[in-house]
């Protein structure tokens, strides 16, 4: 994606200038020609070279010194990884105090899945809204924080209250953050009745039956989760630092399960469809806002090489790939020292070492490799 091929405005274009800018655009080809000098530009010469790694002209650059703030679902996490392998500070890797039950991620419990429940966490943390203490739904003998990633069992009322607190202390270092990464994922959506609040995750089956009528699904549009997202960006920017850049992503890792449609692949084109549009279009009113085209650079690429196993998850190679693309694009080559290092599996593989860091005596799984697990031989994966 290129500011020469992509217009920042909807202005129209003189027709004679338009074939002159793309006609010097080597980028704005699909199918280049082999042997001809465009062909490495084009999509197609980029596919054949591995993966069609975008070219982009962002509006500004990254600093060695800047701190990031992640926000999203396992994508966030994916891109948090990145900027950890190269040492680059990331504020929002660990969730202290929370034994969160995922067994790969320390913050799991926070990952984000769509605008409105991005905009909750921020009203919650950073504009004074307090959080309705009845959005903490009763579930047989205990309680279910229903915007947070879903748990295995619900909990007391009191933990729940003491969870509520500890997540707020979490978002609310968004306030340090130059740089936040915003991932946008899906737009079909649980509302609660009750309280008049957009969840993150779809209450249980039983939990629907022990509240008949309390909880709808919706399938949110472009206006809807554009106006989230504006009003995301307008509490970042009053509460932030003077000195915020926003960067949008849309998460290549497709809907596990709709809840709207008989067919999850149709709602999960439709959700991703909506969402990078509105990424589009929003950025282009923010000069400190820029969109970042992960979303472009996973799904275009072979699916055998993007993706896991389960086809749903991206692969480690081509979580390698973002990372060093997305921060050559915003001006900082940083290379990964230990490119055969995944925090993911380390903390599953070592869950004493996923303890240590939510107690706060590593700053992160990698940490705990760098100064010990090399030396003890500690493994890589589960």
């Amino acid at each position: 994606m290129s500011s020469s091929s992509i217009p920042r405005s909807s202005a129209e274009l003189d027709g004679a200038e338009a074939w002159e800018r793309s006609l010097a655009e080597p980028h704005a080809l699909w199918d280049g020609h082999p042997g001809a000098a465009e062909f490495g530009a084009s999509v197609r010469g980029r596919l054949e070279a591995g993966a069609p790694v975008p070219h982009v002209v962002p509006k500004f650059s990254l600093r060695p010194d800047d701190v990031f703030f992640c926000i999203g679902s396992c994508f966030a996490r994916v891109i948090e990884y990145q900027l950890l392998y190269r040492s680059v500070p990331v504020t929002s890797l660990a969730i202290r105090g929370e034994p969160a039950e995922t067994p790969n991620a320390v913050n799991g419990i926070v990952s984000k899945y769509t605008t409105a429940s991005m905009l909750n966490e921020m009203r919650w943390s950073l504009d004074g809204v307090p959080f309705p203490d009845e959005a903490l739904v009763a579930d047989g003998e205990g309680y279910r924080d229903l915007q947070l990633q879903q748990q295995p069992a619900p909990v007391t009322l009191q933990r729940a209250r003491e969870r509520r607190r500890v997540v707020e202390a979490y978002f609310a270092r968004l306030r340090e953050a130059s740089v936040v990464i915003l991932t946008l994922g899906l737009v079909e959506v649980w509302y609660d009745r009750q309280t008049d609040l957009y969840l993150n995750v779809a209450p249980t089956y039983d939990m629907v039956h022990r509240h008949p009528g309390r909880f709808v699904v919706q399938v949110s549009d472009y206006a809807e989760n554009r106006a989230r997202l504006e009003q995301i960006i307008d509490i970042l920017s009053r509460r932030g630092r003077p000195d915020l850049r926003i960067i949008v992503t849309v998460s290549p890792v497709p809907l596990h399960r709709t809840f709207a449609a008989a067919d999850v692949l149709v709602v999960n084109t439709y959700g991703k469809s909506t969402l990078r549009a509105v990424a589009g279009d929003v950025v282009r009113n923010h000069p400190h806002v820029e969109y970042f085209p992960a979303y472009e650079l996973v799904t275009v690429s072979d699916r055998a090489v993007a993706y896991m196993e389960d086809q749903l998850h991206v692969s480690l190679t081509m979580q390698g790939i973002v990372g060093t693309t997305f921060l050559e694009a915003f001006g900082l080559s940083i290379p990964a020292p230990h490119p055969e290092y995944d925090e993911s599996g380390y903390l599953w593989a070592n869950p004493d070492v996923k303890t240590a860091v939510v107690r706060g005596e590593f700053g992160s799984g990698y940490e705990h490799w760098l100064r010990h697990g090399r030396e003890e031989g500690r493994p890589l994966r589960p």
